[in-house]
């Protein structure tokens, strides 16, 4: 069962390394946080390699991803999300930053439990990449001037998982302090697909 479990996280970890690796080709060699990312990566492949405990896995793994994701956001952001595909991207970069909750809630083991930090910074970090996407793109084709309800739109679309913008700044503001919703607020209901 271990044997199985380390090869799983070698595969993620393989997955992650080879897109490092196109970040570092791309013009990232060098790059403080993408050298972070090789220094998680290394020490999952070492912990996959030498122990029977996948415990650390998913912290270092989590790591990785968090560090990647920040490198490919930041590009997104200072090249004011080009190409029509910035979208793709974007939903890309949100379905990565979801992946260690996802792994964590379908694991049956105790270990495989992510900590409120972590937990807390993939919240904020997709409330953050999806406000800058929205704020950004919104400017740039003038929603916001043109038809208010077009912006309303896109933060109700699902993004990754059935999650749609407005649930997922809610959960990320909840996810250490619980607010009370307004009266005549509805986020779930306000989710198509949440």
């Amino acid at each position: 069962m271990a044997a199985s479990g380390r090869l799983e996280w070698r595969d993620r970890a393989g997955r992650l390394r080879q897109r490092w690796e196109r970040l570092q080709d791309g013009g990232g060699r060098g790059d403080a946080i993408l050298l972070k990312a090789s220094a998680a990566l290394q020490s999952l492949d070492d912990v996959c390699a030498e122990e029977d405990d996948c415990s650390p896995c998913l912290r270092l793994y989590s790591q990785a991803v968090l560090d990647i994701t920040y490198y490919e956001e930041n590009l997104l952001v200072d090249e004011e999300f080009p190409g029509d595909d910035s979208l793709q991207k974007v939903r890309e970069l949100l379905e990565m930053l979801s992946e260690p909750e996802r792994l964590s809630g379908e694991s049956q083991r105790q270990d495989l439990v992510l900590d409120v930090e972590v937990q807390e910074c993939l919240h904020w970090r997709r409330g953050a990449l999806l406000y800058m996407y929205c704020h950004t793109v919104g400017e740039r084709e003038r929603w916001m001037l043109l038809d208010p309800r077009t912006f309303h739109q896109v933060s109700l679309q699902p993004i990754s998982d059935g999650d749609c913008a407005a649930h997922a700044i809610m959960y990320r503001v909840s996810s250490r302090w619980h607010p009370l919703p307004a009266e005549n607020a509805s986020y779930a209901e306000s989710c198509p697909a949440g």
